[in-house]
Parts: C-alpha cells; sequence; structure tokens
C-alpha cells in the first residue's frame, strides 16, 4: 500500500512540474508566430466579416472575389448569415470552401453564427428551439442544457465551431424593443442558472459559446441595430445586475465574450465597443476575463451611423477588443476593394494610433483560443460527401423536433384560469382567432398532436379564424362558439400593430368585450413578449408561450431535415387542452395605468403559474398507492411494521 501511495504522490509531483512547462512552451511557440507576422497579417487575423450579398446575389457559394480575399488573408473567422445557410448540406459544402481558401494560412477560421435559439436563428434546416425566456419558463436549468446541445450537436455536424450565443441581458425593462424573449428573465441570477447551463450545453458538443452583450442590452428602450442607445447607470448599479451574469460566468470559464454598442456615458461616453474603461478596465481587469473579446457587429447604426469604418476599428482596438466583428458591408468588388484598403490603412497605423501592445495581445489571444480549438492544424476537407450524409442523420431530425416541443410545452405558462375553465375538451365548440399566417398552420399541427396523443379525439368542433377580417364576419363566427381563444403577438411597446394601443390591440380588445357580452369564454394566448398579458385582463383565461414564430406547413409531410420552425405557438395551443400545465413566469408582469403606461405595481409575479384543477376522478387515480404519490403513507406504515416487528421480536426474546 505505501509503494502505491508513493508512485501517486511521485506521478502528482511530475505533473505538477510538466504542465506549466508545457503552458510556457506554447505560449513561446504563439509569441514566435506573432512576431513573424507582419502588421496586415495582425490586423486580418482581428477581423471577423461576413458575406450576405454580393452582385446582387445571395452568398451561398464561393466566388473568385471572397476565394481571392481569404487566399490573401487570414482573418479570424468568417460569421455566417442567413443567406449562407438555407440548407445543411450547402452550409457544409460553403464552410467546406471557406477552410479549403484559408489552408496556406497560419489557422484554420472561426465559423461564427447567430444560432440563440427561439426568435434569434439563421440556419434554414436546424431545430430552433423554443428560446431563452422560454427555457426559464419551464423553471428547470436542464431545459437550458438540452437545448443548447441539441443546437450545438446541429453545428458541429455542419462543422460550424463558434455560436454567438447565449444572451446573457437581463431583461428588467419591459419596454426593450430588441431582447424581450431572447433574455432569460429579469432577474440576474436566474439569467446566471440559465446562462450557465446552455453554455454546458454547447461546449458539451465542442462549441465556441460567445454570452453577449457585455456589459447589458437589457435595460434599453432603444436598439443599437437602428441607433445610438444610452443607459444613465453608474459601474456600481450595473455591477448588481448586468454585470452579475458575467462575474459568474466568467469564473465558470469563458472563452469569448461579445461587446456591445451601448453607451454607459457615466463610465465612459462611448458605445462599451470602443471604451477602454469598460473592456480593459473593467472586464479584463475588475471581471478578470482573459479571454478573447469580439464587438458586436460595426455594420450596426451605433457604430455606422457615428463613426468612420477607421475610427471605430482604432478605437474599437485600442479599447482592448480582440475581433472586430463585421467590419465592412462587402457587396460587390468597390467593397472588396475598399476592405482590403481598410486593412491596409489599419495596419499603417500599428505602434502610432493603434498600440502595437494591443495588437500582438490580441493576436496572442485569438491564436490560442485557436490552439485549444485544435485550429491551427492543416484542414482536412477530404470527407466532406460523409459529413453530409452524417449532417442528414443529426440537423433537424424528427427526435430533436420532439424534444424541442416537449420543452417548449413545459414552458407554457397559465397566469389567469377564472372558473377552472381550462383545460378545454376537444368536443366544446371552440374557436381560435390568429393573425399571422404562421399560427393558422401552427393551430392545425397542434390539433393534429392532439389528436395523435388521444388528448382529444377530433377536431371536428374547432376552428381556426383570422380576427383582421372584416369585424362582422369576425363576429358572426364568434356567435356560433363557446370558448373563444385570441392569439396575440407583442414585440414592444410601440412597434405598430403590435403594440398595446395599435390596430391588432384594438381589434383584440373588440373580440374579447364582444364575446364577453355575448356570454362566451375568453382565452387570451401571448406569444411573444408576455407583458402584452396586463393588456388584456379582462379575457377569462390568460396564459404565455414566449415565441411567436410559427409554421408554414405540415409537420406530418416531412420525416428528416424539416425546415426550422417555431414549436410555442403549437405547445401553447396543445396546453389550452392538455391536462395539466407545469410554466412559471420568468419575469414580473406589471400593471397598466392611464393611456396604457406602465406602472410600479406587479400583476403578475416572477415565479407565479397556475396549474389545472384535476377532475375528481383523476384525483382518486392520483391518490392510489400504486401512483407512488404516497410515499410518505408508505414511509409511515414501513415504520410502523418494523416497529411492530421489533416488539414481537424482543418480547419472543424474553
Amino acid at each position: 500500500m505505501k509503494k502505491i501511495i508513493t508512485i501517486i504522490i511521485s506521478f502528482a509531483l511530475l505533473l505538477t512540474f510538466i504542465l506549466p512547462f508545457n503552458v510556457r512552451a506554447n505560449t513561446s511557440d504563439l509569441n514566435t508566430i506573432v512576431n513573424s507576422m507582419s502588421n496586415e497579417g495582425k490586423i486580418a487575423m482581428m477581423l471577423m466579416p461576413s458575406f450576405r450579398t454580393y452582385n446582387g446575389s445571395d452568398v451561398s457559394e464561393m466566388n473568385d472575389d471572397l476565394k481571392a480575399l481569404l487566399n490573401d488573408y487570414n482573418f479570424a473567422g468568417i460569421m455566417l448569415v442567413g443567406q449562407n445557410v438555407k440548407t445543411a448540406e450547402g452550409t457544409l459544402r460553403f464552410v467546406d470552401a471557406l477552410q479549403k481558401e484559408s489552408k496556406d494560412h497560419i489557422s484554420r477560421l472561426l465559423i461564427g453564427i447567430d444560432q440563440e435559439g427561439g426568435y434569434v436563428f439563421r440556419l434554414g434546416q436546424s431545430t430552433g428551439m423554443p428560446g431563452n425566456m422560454a427555457l426559464a419558463a419551464t423553471n428547470n436549468p436542464k431545459n437550458a442544457y438540452d437545448s443548447a446541445k441539441i443546437i450545438g450537436k446541429e453545428l458541429a455536424a455542419l462543422d460550424i465551431n463558434l455560436d454567438f450565443a447565449p444572451v446573457v441581458d437581463v431583461n428588467n425593462n419591459p419596454k426593450n424593443p430588441i431582447i424581450g424573449v431572447r433574455a432569460f428573465s429579469d432577474d440576474a441570477n436566474i439569467v446566471s442558472t440559465y446562462s450557465d447551463e446552455f453554455i454546458k450545453g454547447l461546449k458539451s458538443e465542442g462549441i465556441t459559446t460567445v454570452p453577449k452583450h457585455f456589459p447589458g442590452h437589457g435595460d434599453t428602450d432603444g436598439d443599437t441595430h437602428e441607433n445610438k442607445i444610452i443607459i444613465d447607470k453608474s459601474y456600481d448599479e450595473i455591477k448588481n445586475m448586468e454585470l452579475v451574469p458575467y462575474k459568474k460566468l466568467i469564473q465558470s470559464g469563458l472563452d469569448v465574450i461579445m461587446s456591445s454598442h451601448i453607451v454607459y456615458p457615466q463610465i465612459e461616453n462611448v458605445p462599451t465597443s470602443l471604451s477602454q474603461n469598460m473592456i480593459t478596465n473593467i472586464l479584463r481587469g475588475d471581471l478578470g476575463f482573459n479571454g478573447v473579446v469580439i464587438t458586436d457587429s460595426f455594420d450596426m447604426g451605433a457604430i455606422a451611423d457615428n463613426y468612420t469604418k477607421l475610427d471605430a476599428c482604432i478605437k474599437a482596438i485600442n479599447a482592448g477588443n480582440d475581433i472586430i466583428l463585421n467590419p465592412y458591408t462587402i457587396s460587390n468588388a468597390t467593397d472588396m476593394a475598399n476592405f482590403r484598403t481598410l486593412i491596409s490603412d489599419l495596419a499603417s497605423k500599428v505602434g502610432s494610433e493603434i498600440s502595437e501592445t494591443k495588437v500582438n495581445s490580441a493576436v496572442t489571444r485569438i491564436l490560442s483560443l485557436k490552439q485549444k480549438k485544435g485550429l491551427l492544424s492543416a484542414y482536412d476537407g477530404s470527407n466532406l460527401e460523409s459529413k453530409i450524409t452524417n449532417a442528414k442523420n443529426i440537423v433537424s431530425t424528427k427526435a430533436n423536433h420532439d424534444k424541442e416541443f416537449e420543452i417548449a410545452k413545459n414552458g407554457v405558462t397559465v397566469v389567469k384560469n377564472d372558473n377552472d375553465l381550462l383545460p378545454l375538451k376537444g368536443e366544446d365548440k371552440t374557436l381560435i382567432l390568429y393573425a399571422y399566417a404562421s399560427h393558422e398552420k401552427a393551430i392545425d399541427n397542434a390539433l393534429n398532436k392532439l389528436i395523435k396523443d388521444k388528448v382529444i379525439s377530433s377536431k371536428e368542433n374547432i376552428k381556426s379564424y383570422d380576427f383582421t377580417d372584416d369585424m362582422d364576419k369576425v363576429k358572426e363566427q364568434i356567435d356560433k362558439y363557446d370558448n373563444i381563444i385570441i392569439i396575440n403577438a407583442m414585440y414592444n411597446f410601440t412597434s405598430g400593430a403590435s403594440s398595446y394601443t395599435g390596430f391588432i390591440a384594438n381589434i383584440i380588445d373588440e373580440c374579447i368585450n364582444y364575446a364577453n357580452d355575448n356570454n362566451k369564454n375568453t382565452i387570451f394566448m401571448s406569444t411573444q413578449n408576455p407583458y402584452d398579458l396586463a393588456r388584456f385582463t379582462n379575457a377569462n383565461a390568460q396564459l404565455a408561450t414566449y415565441l411567436a414564430n410559427g409554421i408554414r406547413f405540415n409537420l406530418d409531410d416531412y420525416e428528416e431535415l424539416i425546415p426550422i420552425y417555431g414549436p410555442s405557438v403549437m405547445a401553447g395551443i396543445y396546453k389550452i387542452f392538455d391536462k395539466d400545465v407545469n410554466g412559471k413566469l420568468p419575469v414580473n408582469i406589471y400593471e397598466l395605468g392611464n393611456d396604457y403606461e406602465l406602472t410600479n405595481n406587479i400583476l403578475y409575479k416572477r415565479g407565479f403559474g397556475l396549474n389545472y384543477k384535476q377532475p375528481d376522478n383523476e384525483k382518486k387515480e392520483e391518490s392510489n398507492p400504486d401512483t407512488g404519490d404516497n410515499i410518505y403513507l408508505y414511509i409511515i406504515i414501513s415504520i410502523i411494521s418494523i416497529t411492530g416487528l421489533v416488539i414481537i421480536k424482543k418480547k419472543q426474546l424474553l
């Protein structure tokens, strides 16, 4: 035994000597590479362009100008967009071409994509999942892990190695027009927990995660895609809210973080992505992040409309960012030439207007990340056809979509259910009113699933109808049915038809009021930001699904490689008829005052969610000891029995 212990201790001491040596050796190798690079090569390594259209056509395959660019420069990577990734096979062929044209450089490309799940996705064939707020509504962080694992497995099958996800913004401003359901919650600790699980799910499939948008995009009432956005908060304030998830995630281990273009004037009166206080002093200094910092896209209005491309890039590098995302919109040969000029202009300023130390540190971090991910080895493109065959067995399969639907159902949240109206019965005469074409098919697919699962026997008494039709015709339909379900999708407080006071909201009001006046049962279903629950409180029942994306085809027509669709509208309709619901609100829903303005009074509290009252016969079945629900009864009986046996045994011994 002593001999074994001695061997173990000796081995441990050997490891403590070897491991630091290897780290030093690797760092030394990277420094040698960096020192051998030209300034132009270093600047190119700090850029991650994208290609949407070229000469008026979508970029879905390699062209001569793109090939020449990739031959000449070793970029950090390429950001894929929707135009590049319409099908699984097309995506793999395009990624393969990108890597092959970079094969003679120091490193392979990081291939990045916005595949958050839910509201934001890029892949045309994939499993979209219900999205962050719906995941938090399941009240089970494992669903975040499982959702991300499916996304990660599909990305890996397509040779995409980096995902600009998850969103770790705390959506503490209900008027936020761009984050909303992309956030897990308005509570920083919930965001931290679910983000951590989501990251673990992506990492389990080898995907590099990019939490965003540092330091936080949740407390805004504007969109940096459109213009400059200011959050007037102090450093102490964001420490206790926006930075909470980042602190936890950095401690857990992160490779990359995305910096936003939000301006925090009390910290520095420039966009975060251009702020040395934010990137170098706070993110790297105070929070201790040593990984790669990548900016949000530089084609967004907050940057593009306020800075020249050259000036913005100089400021971003000096601030401490490592990679500039989409530094130039490239749509034709002129743009391509201007992009090359931008690279050479930036290179000429290294050592003068651009800190050479910052550049060298950035390139070293990028190469270190690529080394960790195995991207310093040569690309082997010989097995492309087998990859395509493999992807068809992994991407957007029925099994993945079935799991997606189960998670979406678990997130459906009922917040009002007067007189135990829900669940409805299939034989009840029910009208489902919708306003969006993709919701019509979602309803039909949900009803088909309910029949397959034997929740309802038929859909003979259930009808869907577009409530944007002539109101007299809508009222004629309402007259024929007992239960009226109204579906809404509110994206933000002020965007036209989907706002609290817009065209759609007024129609919904009229539908609910007319139905109530005629003794109909009314059910309001929120399918995007759940804050519209505060607008339609006169409905008899209310529920939220957290994703308005629907479907435009019949699911029964597909087996595998199913086009992407939203599962949550289907899940909501399904749960209106199903035996129970489990979802809990991930955000506070505030009451509305005059003119539909938000008040500080909470209508439905975060964590709230109703369950359906079970019929008496089901309660009796559940109370049957064979169901396992009465475990405590079993324990008591067992204790009594054992005690009795002990007493009997003692008497026998006496």
